[in-house]
């Protein structure tokens, strides 16, 4: 868990939510739910080479109810991600701003590379069997970074499963703007959460989340 993450957690827990055991999904339960087509047809486009899609996501990052919330940092926002965000699945989608965030795709796929270009951010031996064998560092043309193809699957794989399932879940991006006037985002104000604890920004954040959840509705 990222700093970031862990200083969302705490605001979140701070407010009264609780945390809890949510289980992730599998290629079985996606069968079962009618979602193994649409899963198949997303892990082709991202380029899977395998002869049927892994489905073994990472944990949720903060399993707690109300809801389960996803943080978004630099990294989940390239041409990959763009590419799942065209499927049907989010013809509705209360979980985050569709729009939103494939213009982060679009406009910050240069933070993605600065943060994402080296090591196993950038291909590991389970990505690149999924996704074909990576290109050079720093190339995101040709063969590309297979991590990131990966991390792009998942998050899909996800959102799927949340919205097919109704499971209360936030997707947040740390672009996501919690200010109107001032234009900050929840990336610079978990940041400076993390520097240093303040109230007037932890209430930001309720705030934030406050106006969220309200969108996602009973």
């Amino acid at each position: 868990m990222g700093a970031q993450q862990r200083v969302l957690e705490a605001a979140l827990l701070g407010a009264g939510w609780r945390k809890r055991t949510v289980p992730l999904p599998t290629a079985e339960s996606l069968n079962a739910i009618g979602l193994g087509t649409e899963v198949a047809t997303i892990y082709r486009r991202l380029g899977g080479v395998g002869a049927a899609a892994r489905v073994a996501p990472g944990g949720w990052d903060i399993a707690t109810d109300p809801f389960v919330v996803e943080l978004d940092e630099q990294r989940h926002f390239n041409r990959f991600r763009r590419a799942t965000l065209d499927s049907a699945i989010y013809d509705s989608n209360p979980i985050f701003d569709t729009d939103a965030y494939r213009r982060f795709c679009d406009d910050h796929e240069a933070d993605c590379l600065r943060s994402a270009k080296h090591g196993g951010y950038w291909a590991t031996p389970v990505s690149d069997r999924e996704f074909g064998v990576s290109g050079p560092l720093g190339v995101i043309d040709g063969l590309g970074p297979s991590r990131w193809r990966q991390r792009a699957f998942y998050d899909f794989v996800k959102d799927t499963w949340a919205l097919a399932t109704r499971l209360p879940m936030l997707r947040l991006a740390v672009w996501d703007v919690v200010d109107d006037e001032t234009q900050l985002t929840l990336g610079t104000l978990l940041t400076r959460l993390v520097k240093k604890p303040d109230a007037q920004l932890t209430r930001a954040v309720h705030d934030y989340l406050e106006r969220r959840v309200a969108k996602v509705g009973p």
